[in-house]
C-alpha cells in the first residue's frame, strides 16, 4: 500500500464529519446537462467591470482587498493568486478540504464561517465575495442587495474549467501575470505526467470513498476522473457507464476489481475508506488490496474541486511508482 503524508485532524469525529461535509460540497462535479454560465471581465485596468451570466454588472474600482471565500474551491483558487494580506474571510472546510490543510499558516489568523449567510460575510465588510454555484444563491443574493459585489463560479468539472477559473480571477483580482504563470506551470506538470503514462493499455483505476452518507465513486465530469486520467489510467467508473460523482455498491465494486484503488486519507490515522473496504470480507479479496496497489491521497487533494487535481494526479503516479518498485 502506498500512503501519500498528510496533516493530522484532532479528532476522528471531526474528521469523519468534515468527510461527509467535504463530499457534499463535491457533488457539483457531476455532469452538467447544459454548458456552464461564465462571468466575463472588461477593461485592461481599474476601474473594471464584471458581467454576470444573469445580465448583472458590477464595476471594481481598485483591486480587491478585503475578499471573503465562500468554498473550499475558490479558497484553492484565490489563494494561489494572493496572499492573506487580501483575504478577509474564509470559510472553514478551508482547513479541511483545501490545499491550506498542508501549509496553513499565516491563513489560520483570518476569520472563518461556518456557513455561507450574509450575516457572517458582512460582519468582516468584503469588498468582493467569491463563491461557487453550489453555494447558497439566495446569500448571494442577500449580498448584492447590501451593495456587495459577488463572483459566482461554475464549479470545475474539468481541468480547462479550473485553469478558465485561474485566469477570470487573475483579472477580478489584478493579478493577471501570476494566473498565466500558473497557467504556464499547470501545462508543464501535464506534459509530465502524459510523457511519463505507460503504453497502452492503460491499467483501470477506481476513486473511491466512504463515509457517514454512503459509499462513492466518481465518473466523467469529475475531477477523480480527470486526475486518473492525468495519471495514466483509465477510470473503471466510467467503463461502467458512472457518470459524475454517483453511490457504488459492493457489488458493483467487486465487478470492476480494479488494478488500482485510489481514496482518502483518515484523520489521525483512524478507520476510514481503506479500513472499509480491508473489513468487509467480499472487499478484501480485490486485486489492488491483494497486490498493495492502493494510494491514500489527502483530503485536500482526493476532495479537490480545483486546480490542484494535477497534484492529486502527481500523487497518484508517484504513489503507484513506489509500489512497483518496493515489490
Amino acid at each position: 500500500m502506498v500512503q501519500i503524508a498528510r496533516r493530522a485532524v484532532p479528532t476522528l469525529l471531526a474528521g469523519v464529519a468534515a468527510g461527509a461535509l467535504c463530499w457534499a460540497g463535491l457533488t457539483f462535479e457531476g455532469r452538467r446537462s447544459v454548458p456552464a454560465a461564465w462571468p466575463t471581465v472588461e477593461g485592461d485596468t481599474f476601474p473594471r467591470t464584471v458581467r454576470l451570466p444573469d445580465g448583472g454588472t458590477f464595476t471594481l474600482t481598485r483591486a480587491p482587498r478585503r475578499i471573503v471565500l465562500a468554498s473550499a474551491t475558490v479558497v484553492d483558487l484565490a489563494t494561489a493568486l494572493v496572499g492573506p494580506e487580501r483575504v478577509a474571510g474564509l470559510c472553514s472546510l478551508a482547513f479541511v478540504a483545501s490545499a491550506l490543510t498542508l501549509a496553513p499558516e499565516p491563513w489560520r489568523a483570518i476569520p472563518t464561517h461556518d456557513h455561507f449567510t450574509a450575516e457572517a460575510v458582512l460582519a468582516v465588510q468584503p469588498d468582493l465575495v467569491l463563491c461557487n454555484d453550489y453555494n447558497d444563491q439566495g446569500t448571494a443574493a442577500a449580498l448584492r442587495r447590501a451593495g456587495v459585489p459577488v463572483l459566482v463560479l461554475p464549479g470545475p468539472a474539468n481541468l480547462a474549467d479550473c485553469t478558465r477559473s485561474l485566469a477570470l480571477l487573475g483579472a477580478v483580482l489584478g493579478v493577471e501575470d501570476r494566473a498565466f504563470a500558473l497557467e504556464r506551470d499547470l501545462d508543464r506538470r501535464v506534459r509530465a505526467l502524459r510523457d511519463a503514462a505507460p503504453p497502452p493499455p492503460r491499467k483501470r483505476a477506481l476513486c473511491f470513498t466512504c463515509n457517514p452518507t454512503g459509499s462513492y465513486t466518481g465518473g466523467p465530469g469529475t475531477l477523480h476522473h480527470e486526475a486518473l486520467v492525468l495519471a495514466g489510467f483509465a477510470n473503471a467508473a466510467a467503463e461502467a457507464g458512472i457518470e459524475g460523482h454517483a453511490p457504488i455498491s459492493v457489488e458493483q465494486i467487486v465487478a470492476l476489481d480494479p488494478d488500482l484503488l485510489v481514496v482518502d486519507a483518515p484523520p489521525d490515522g483512524g478507520r476510514g475508506s481503506l479500513a472499509f473496504l480491508r473489513e468487509n470480507p467480499i472487499l478484501s479479496r480485490l486485486r489492488a488490496l491483494t497486490t498493495g496497489a492502493v494510494v491514500e491521497l489527502p483530503q485536500a487533494l482526493y476532495a479537490t474541486g480545483s486546480h490542484h487535481v494535477v497534484a492529486a494526479a502527481e500523487a497518484i503516479a508517484a504513489g503507484v511508482r513506489r509500489a512497483e518498485r518496493a515489490r
